[in-house]
């Protein structure tokens, strides 16, 4: 139920190009929102993974993994739930643990598609950024769909400095 507190507020006008910058917001907004409707949608993957990130995103690493694990017991082939877990596992220290879930993509990569930036995210999380931007190329090259959102994805947002980050969001027509 909506609280009787609450306004609606309309949408924040965002210029092109800097959706990225409300973001911080955004993930505020959603820990509020989830955790508000989430006994209505305990086992939902795809807010269980965005919670985890932000989780992660806010140093919270041990209920984003939490959450994560549950997720992934429930939805084993969900690769957005996966890599999240994996990005925390990276984030909280825990390089073993996202290693091998780095390795249980490689695998399935071998068999069918898998979209490259779900590796990149789990590279991103072990601050690896050599390896996360290279695997960021492989969904340029690959035209992953997933991928034209790179630019607002939490998982990557400290690299938004990085000169190999600007040149790929520059071929995009991304950049800022």
């Amino acid at each position: 139920m909506i609280s009787p507190n609450f306004t609606y507020q309309p949408a924040t006008k965002v210029p092109k190009g800097k959706f990225h910058l409300i973001l911080p917001l955004l993930v505020f907004r959603f820990l509020l929102f989830y955790r508000t409707f989430q006994p209505k949608i305990p086992n939902d993957p795809g807010p269980m993974a965005v919670l985890g990130l932000a989780y992660a995103k806010k140093g919270m690493c041990e209920e984003a993994i939490s959450i994560l694990q549950k997720g992934a017991n429930l939805y084993p082939e969900d690769p957005y739930l996966g890599s999240a877990l994996g990005f925390s596992y990276g984030v909280a220290g825990k390089r073993d643990e996202a290693q091998k879930i780095v390795s249980g993509f490689m695998e399935i990569s071998k068999k069918k598609y898998f979209s490259p930036q779900f590796i990149s995210r789990v590279y991103a999380g072990m601050g690896e950024v050599d390896k996360a931007i290279e695997w960021m190329e492989k969904a340029y090259e690959e035209r992953d769909p997933a991928f034209s959102l790179i630019k607002s994805v939490p998982s990557h947002d400290y690299m938004h400095s990085d000169p190999r980050f600007k040149a790929l969001l520059k071929k995009m027509g991304l950049e800022d």
